[in-house]
Formats: structure tokens, C-alpha cells, sequence
């Protein structure tokens, strides 16, 4: 779970507020400079719910300028972040999502239209266990080495849970 500071919860309530996006792709960094058109759509069904359907969703960007060669975009990672000023020339960064690239585009202007989805998407299959007993962090890596999803908690973290 994000921590959020004092002051970033008063910028929040502010009718006027400054952001910035900056973002990673494959190790490279990258800034809303670098990019256009950034939308991320949601999926929320009330109905049938798997792990992760509830809060899959899309994240749809231009590149202005290819940070990797042709061929190489599908299936890297992609990390967003939105930055909101709350200082002089200070932002505080809350991370959007990570998604995995789907599908990357070229234009004929040499742009990169990608479309890319939540990592929760990994986990909309089936999963078939073979594993009947262990404990909850057991079965956690189990489906993270399964789906490709990563795991975001330690072991010592799983365990501390109340349930």
C-alpha cells in the first residue's frame, strides 16, 4: 500500500494542482515529455469476478521517440507514476500501475503506439495446483511462478497478516 505525506494530502484538496508523469520501460527512464496520449482504462464487473478483474486495466500511450528497437516491446514491463507538486520544486510520486506490454505499434512518423495491461491480468487464467497443503506464502509464489505476476509482499510481510 502507498504512504502518502501530510502535505501531499493537502495538495489533494487544493482546486488547483500541478502534476507530472514520469514512468519506466524495460530499465529506461522516460517523462510525460517523452510521451502522448496516455489513457488507462478500467474493468470492473460485477459479476463473476476472478483474482484480479476487478481492477485489470488498460494503459494505452504514444512514444514520441522509441526507447527500444522494433521487435523488442512485447511483453516488457512498463511502470507509470503521476507526481504532484507539493513544493517549491518538489513532487511526490504515487505509482499508477505496472503493466506488461501487449502490443507496440510503429507509425509511419516514427512513433510507438503501445497497449499495454495491469499485471493482474496474469492471473485471469485458470491455474491448475498440484500443491494441497503449505502455507499462504507458499501458494502465493506458487502462482506468482505459474502466472508471471510478481509477488509485491515479503515473506516476513505474509506471515504478519492477521489471518
Amino acid at each position: 500500500m502507498q504512504e502518502f505525506t501530510n502535505t501531499y494530502r493537502e495538495k489533494m484538496l487544493d482546486e488547483s494542482q500541478t502534476h507530472h508523469l514520469i514512468g519506466s520501460l524495460d530499465g529506461h527512464a522516460f517523462t510525460g515529455d517523452d510521451v502522448k496520449g496516455v489513457t488507462c482504462s478500467g474493468i470492473c464487473s460485477n459479476q463473476d469476478v476472478k483474482i484480479g478483474s476487478a481492477a485489470v486495466s488498460k494503459l494505452t500511450l504514444t512514444f514520441l521517440n522509441p526507447i527500444l528497437a522494433r521487435g523488442e516491446w512485447e511483453g516488457k514491463i512498463i511502470k507509470i507514476w503521476d507526481g504532484t507538486l507539493i513544493g517549491p520544486d518538489t513532487f511526490e510520486d504515487k505509482l499508477i500501475g505496472t503493466y506488461w506490454i501487449g502490443s507496440a505499434d510503429w507509425t509511419n512518423i516514427g512513433t510507438v503506439e503501445v497497449t499495454a495491461y495491469d499485471c493482474l491480468n496474469l492471473m485471469d487464467d485458470e491455474i491448475d495446483f498440484e500443491q494441497t497443503s503449505g502455507k499462504i506464502f507458499d501458494y502465493l509464489k506458487l502462482i506468482e511462478l505459474k502466472t508471471g505476476a510478481v509477488l509485491g509482499m515479503t515473506q516476513a510481510e505474509v506471515e504478519a497478516l492477521p489471518n
